[in-house]
């Protein structure tokens, strides 16, 4: 298999297309004029974007999807006759912005999908899912395909594009208008009367839903699972409040996983969440918490490095065995997926994430976590939204970045200082430090496709705009 590029010449993108061995083939758009070629396996190829309509048995479009969703028979039958030994090959992109490609299996693949169908919510029959995708051949698309399919629930996907558009703020807008005229989407799709609509969506995107004024009536959401970046308690009460104002009177459920995980590795549910948590461990998935030097388990409740073991991770980085390697820590003969996160396990069995190796500043010599900040960034006054960045590595006390959206024109950089300051959240060597700390007042963030906050973005702009203006007060437009 390889990485297919449409955005070559037709010849470029036939050959590619001819010499790959996948199990499901997904092309954003297609410019050529004949329709892909299908391999003897009989490829199953996932066309977005598309002018044209090509169908057949194994070729669709996404706003056949919904049809395919009612009428699902053939390729449920094809999706559980998989040769499950086969190796499937994901493009993605992670939040670092680096290329992966990551090998799965069916088995993973499947065994990804009936993770989220035995969660016990209303992902299923008689309703819909939005689902938003890391990247338009991540993951996310298979998971989303193979759970809507086997599930026999359609998947909302709002004229063939609301899951791939990489443009975030059109993205929002139509998974907005999807959720206003869910009623008559719902009666198009013969959904019943009391049909609901489950969000699968990144924290910002749940962000914009609730707090849209435009937006009156969530009564119709049903499970709404958030993931990709993390959302505090403080944050999520408030939330919940304004849901139930408008209708809605389920919780948001955090959820976390990794495209190598096979998505979701542990689940908040309708059922059974603890808000600040990131849920319980999925079904068939183990996690412990160890050491970070040792690496030995630690007990219950105690901060530490987390690792993972389930059925449905991947196999592995393609012609990347030190990647690879570096990824899994083999403890007592089990290899565990090292995702590089810091967390905890409560006596109820929730899991909660406390920090990530990546996303560190080292102050007086300690790691302070950047998330850590962000989380109690967001809750100042004046605050609409906020992101952090260290821009800057190296040394014993690194200076931070406070990005800040302002809720009016009033708040100062003094405001956000003496808040923080104030603030008896942060041990001694994470105390903000006006020397070498800056606030900055932005009017957006950019975003990756999946929705999550672009921090190398920020760090490229902030850099960018430090050498254009020294000594002067910086806002980013």
């Amino acid at each position: 298999g390889e990485y297919i590029d449409y955005m070559k010449p037709p010849e470029a993108v036939r050959e590619s297309i001819d010499k790959a061995d996948l199990d499901l083939l997904i092309i954003e758009k297609s410019d050529v004029s004949y329709l892909p070629t299908i391999n003897e396996k009989g490829i199953p190829t996932l066309v977005a974007n598309c002018e044209e309509s090509f169908e057949d048995e194994n070729t669709f479009t996404f706003d056949s999807l919904y049809k395919l969703a009612e009428n699902n028979m053939h390729l449920r039958e094809k999706i559980e006759k998989l040769n499950k030994s086969e190796k499937i090959e994901i493009y993605s992109s992670g939040t670092t912005g680096a290329a992966k490609i990551m090998v799965h299996s069916g088995t993973s693949i499947y065994n990804s999908s009936e993770k989220v169908l035995n969660l016990g919510t209303t992902i299923g029959p008689g309703n819909a899912t939005i689902k938003i995708v890391p990247s338009f051949i991540g993951l996310g698309i298979f998971t989303s395909l193979y759970t809507g399919l086997l599930s026999g629930g359609p998947i909302v996907l709002q004229g063939g594009n609301i899951a791939l558009d990489a443009n975030v703020p059109e993205l929002m807008g139509k998974v907005k208008e999807t959720i206003k005229n869910f009623k008559h989407l719902a009666e198009k799709m013969n959904l019943p009367k009391d049909a609901k609509l489950n969000l699968l969506v990144s924290p910002d995107f749940i962000r914009e839903i609730v707090n849209d004024a435009t937006i009156l009536d969530l009564s119709m959401l049903g499970y709404i699972m958030v993931g990709g970046s993390s959302i505090d308690k403080i944050e999520l009460e408030e939330l919940e409040k304004k849901l139930e104002k408008k209708g809605c009177h389920q919780p948001i459920c955090v959820c976390y996983g990794t495209n190598e995980m096979g998505g979701g590795a542990s689940y908040n549910t309708q059922r059974h969440n603890k808000n600040g948590s990131v849920g319980r461990v999925a079904i068939n998935t183990m996690v412990i918490i160890v050491d970070p030097v040792t690496y030995e388990p630690l007990e219950q409740g105690k901060e530490g490095k987390i690792l993972f073991i389930t059925d449905s991770q991947c196999l592995g980085y393609k012609n990347d065995y030190k990647k690879t390697s570096e990824s899994y820590v083999v403890i007592n003969g089990v290899p565990y997926f090292d995702p590089g996160d810091y967390g905890r396990i409560d006596e109820d069995g929730y899991l909660y994430i406390t920090g990530r190796e990546k996303r560190v500043a080292i102050r007086k010599d300690f790691k302070a976590f950047l998330d850590k900040y962000e989380n109690l960034l967001r809750n100042l006054q004046g605050v609409k939204n906020g992101a952090v960045i260290c821009p800057i590595a190296g040394g014993s006390n690194e200076g931070l970045v406070f990005f800040v959206i302002p809720t009016n024109e009033n708040v100062t950089e003094e405001s956000i200082f003496a808040q923080l300051e104030s603030c008896d959240q942060l041990a001694d060597y994470e105390q903000v430090d006006r020397n070498i700390d800056r606030v900055v007042f932005v009017d957006k963030f950019p975003f990756l496709p999946s929705g999550k906050k672009n921090y190398l973005k920020m760090r490229e702009d902030y850099l960018n705009s430090q050498e254009k203006d020294k000594g002067n007060a910086l806002v980013l437009k």
